[in-house]
């Protein structure tokens, strides 16, 4: 370099231009922080609404209706045309007062006669069971008042934007420290690519500012609602959500896993809104379906390509982008992310290496803690395929290794399969369902053929007219893939397809799980047979048969699209174009529901704590819901006639208490669902007898006198050591098997069990 060269300022900035792309290149350390920043800053940037805003109409301005609030600030905006002043009067309905009376005054308010006028009503809200009433009989008036009203949040409620930066910062954290210390190979990223591509896929729906109209959407909501203010209010595990039912409390969780629901809820805590949670929740199900279908299909193919090109088909199987989205069926849909390391777990177990069979305690445990019917179905199939696998259970080793998997399974859930069993000897609802036929739940066979695109596009084959009539197809993309497959048998031979009896026995098996679900299966004779009713009296509706279809069909689709052209370009060419179409019909698919339903829920318009989004399975005593809505959270004597003076009254999540005087025995209702473990004393430490009350509360025998009485849930021993007992299996497992992935590492020269080709 010349001595013009080095004092020559222009020549030196040029020199780290043309520099700075090579070293950015080179140093992938660098250039993986310099992306980091950026993301964080876009990240920072991100426009995000965390305030609340909801337009009021006319008519709530009856009394009768009441707006759910979350603590803070509000105002309340009115722009009216009246010619005469109108009285606005606002109170809450929730307010209970010590002398067992509810509903306090929150404002009162005259606004003068005005044209385009305008008022603002500051208030804040302090409980977390406000319920905002409005009266105003001049605004009800819309003949003669033309007005608009909405309530909206002074700053923020959530905290969405903080949980933006939070993802990105450790998720980037993470990506750095784990890539710095493993390096991937093409084939490894291409792999990640098209697997994070299938979930982003699935999960496009998510980045709207609303959620379309869905079947179980809102008590799904609820139940997040439920288990996060059960956590505020100290409550761990959560057996009972308070605030449901009117804030009577109800059992969701004692009959109905909410394990995975614990991640929204956590978040819902921490200030972001059940919303954003909800898709949170959402997308972790559609990544655990590719990664995890990744995983089990790439062991039981031997073939990483294979394992991948299923994987993708799996997570864009219509049946199952149905279940999250239309039906929203949460809990199915969470089962379905886990049925291939089930499928994968059960044959290592009964036919395979069963020294894997910690893979089966930990997918029944995730089925289990996903949903219960789906769990009974796939112990069923387990059975049926332990009676081919017989010869193979002639061995003493696996029957012993069989053993431990169950008991270590159920020891890992007896947190839930205690009070579950404790609780099935009550005349709860879901237990008096008459059983019906199943044949008037079954499919009709060519819609689910359907190839006519507009058919897909068909708001009927997607959505529903009424929640009894529902409709699915099995996909385009399984359905060529399965038709490729047989066109490979025929073209190049059977012999020459290694593993075309693997994907042959595949397809049979979606096949005849889609036959279960059609109306063409014999379910009326199988329903006259006692011992066969009994059994199939789980599956309820036969249509649920096919997430097991969905289940094969993948595994043998991707194998006809691999194999049906032999030459390597043309074989790529066609694996691109077929990938490429079951993408487009997921994307139709979607985009036929979306366009279709309505928007039902938006982040800054709703609080998810009305009682009416709740259904009444869980209430004993043939109760329906509308019990609750509209009765008041105070103590109630049974007998009107037999007077009781109550005060020091206090009403707090799943826990009452007041002071008592009357001169007879009485039977008091409080203001709680029952549950037989709520417990009833005296100041005097004296237990009182509870029973199930009027509209199915909680009753209690009260003895002429006075008193301090408290009512409160309290988890009983068994419960506990339940509790106890599935922490200490847990740490078990996870300190055993810790111990032996970090053994097997320290082995050289250890094969690999999946080939490593894509």
């Amino acid at each position: 370099m010349g001595y013009q060269e080095q004092n020559n300022p222009s020549a030196e900035i040029k020199r780290i231009y043309t520099g700075f792309p090579a070293f950015w290149k080179e140093n992938a350390w660098f250039r993986g922080i310099g992306i980091w920043l950026l993301a964080l800053l876009l990240a920072l940037l991100m426009p995000v609404d965390d305030t609340f805003s909801r337009r009021i109409p006319a008519e709530a301005f009856s009394g009768e209706e009441g707006v759910i609030l979350y603590p803070g600030d509000y105002v309340l905006t009115i722009l009216y045309d009246s010619k005469t002043p109108l009285e606005v009067q606002a109170w809450d309905a929730k307010y209970v007062h010590p002398d067992n009376t509810q509903g306090i005054e929150v404002f009162s308010r005259t606004l003068p006669a005005a044209e385009d006028g305008m008022e603002e009503i500051f208030f804040t809200v302090e409980s977390l069971t406000t319920e905002l009433c409005l009266y105003s009989q001049g605004l009800l008036n819309e003949e003669q008042v033309s007005s608009r009203v909405t309530v909206a949040s002074v700053g923020r409620i959530y905290r969405d934007k903080e949980f933006f930066v939070a993802t990105v910062f450790l998720l980037g954290l993470f990506l750095l420290l784990y890539t710095r210390k493993r390096s991937f190979s093409r084939e490894e990223k291409l792999s990640h690519l098209l697997l994070l591509g299938s979930v982003f896929l699935a999960s496009w729906i998510l980045t709207s500012d609303y959620l379309p109209e869905a079947h179980d959407l809102m008590i799904h909501f609820s139940r997040v609602e439920g288990l996060a203010n059960g956590l505020k209010a100290g409550y761990f595990p959560v057996r009972i959500y308070p605030d449901l039912m009117n804030d009577y409390g109800y059992a969701f969780p004692i009959f109905y896993p909410d394990f995975f629901l614990y991640i929204p809820a956590v978040l819902r805590v921490f200030g972001v809104s059940t919303f954003l949670g909800y898709k949170v929740l959402i997308f972790l199900i559609h990544l655990v379906t590719a990664y995890s279908g990744w995983f089990a299909y790439s062991r039981l193919t031997k073939s990483r390509r294979w394992g991948l090109i299923a994987a993708i088909l799996y997570t864009l199987a219509p049946y199952r982008l149905m279940d999250t989205y239309v039906r929203s069926a949460l809990g199915e849909s969470l089962a379905m992310a886990f049925l291939p390391l089930w499928l994968y777990s059960v044959h290592e177990l009964l036919r395979g290496d069963y020294k894997k069979w910690i893979w089966s305690v930990l997918s029944f445990t995730c089925l289990l803690r996903s949903h219960l019917l789906t769990t009974e179905l796939a112990v069923l199939f387990t059975v049926v395929l332990a009676v081919f696998s017989v010869n193979k259970l002639l061995d003493g080793k696996r029957l012993l290794t069989i053993l431990l998997a169950g008991v270590c399974t159920l020891g890992l859930n007896t947190g839930f399969l205690v009070p579950f069993m404790d609780h099935l000897g009550y005349d709860y609802n879901v237990f008096l369902e008459a059983a019906g036929t199943l044949s008037g739940s079954t499919l009709q066979g060519p819609r689910l053929f359907a190839f006519n695109v507009s058919d897909i596009m068909s708001a009927r084959l997607y959505y529903f007219d009424s929640k009894q009539n529902f409709s699915w197809i099995l996909g385009l993309g399984l359905v060529a893939g399965c038709l490729c497959l047989v066109a490979a048998g025929i073209l190049h031979g059977k012999e020459k397809l290694p593993g075309y009896r693997k994907a042959r026995k595949s397809m049979l098996l979606g096949v005849f799980f889609v036959y279960l679900s059609t109306k063409f299966f014999p379910w009326d004779l199988v329903f006259q047979v006692e011992w066969l009713r009994n059994i199939t009296s789980i599956l309820q509706f036969p249509w649920r048969l096919l997430a097991f279809a969905m289940l094969f069909l993948p595994v043998a689709a991707a194998y006809g699209f691999e194999q049906l052209f032999q030459e390597h370009k043309l074989r790529q060419f066609f694996l691109v174009l077929a990938l490429g179409f079951s993408a487009l019909c997921a994307i139709v698919y979607l985009d036929a529901y979306y366009g279709q339903a309505k928007p039902s829920i938006f982040k800054n318009s709703a609080p998810f704590l009305d009682h009416k989004q709740v259904d009444d399975l869980y209430l004993i005593g043939n109760v329906g819901r509308g019990s609750y809505y509209r009765r008041d959270n105070i103590v109630e004597p049974e007998d009107e006639n037999l007077p009781i003076e109550i005060s020091n009254y206090k009403n707090s999540p799943l826990a009452v208490e007041f002071d008592y005087q009357s001169e007879t025995d009485q039977k008091l209702n409080i203001p709680f669902v029952y549950d037989k473990h709520y417990e009833a004393v005296l100041d005097n430490g004296e237990q009182l007898i509870t029973y199930v009350g009027g509209s199915g509360r909680l009753g209690v025998y009260l003895k002429a006198g006075s008193g301090h009485v408290s009512v409160a849930y309290t988890d009983p021993r068994l419960y506990q050591l339940a509790d106890a007992w599935q922490a200490g299996v847990a740490i078990l497992l996870i300190t055993g098997s810790v111990w032996r992935w970090y053994r097997k590492r320290e082995k050289p020269g250890q094969i690999q069990h999946v080939p490593k080709e894509v």
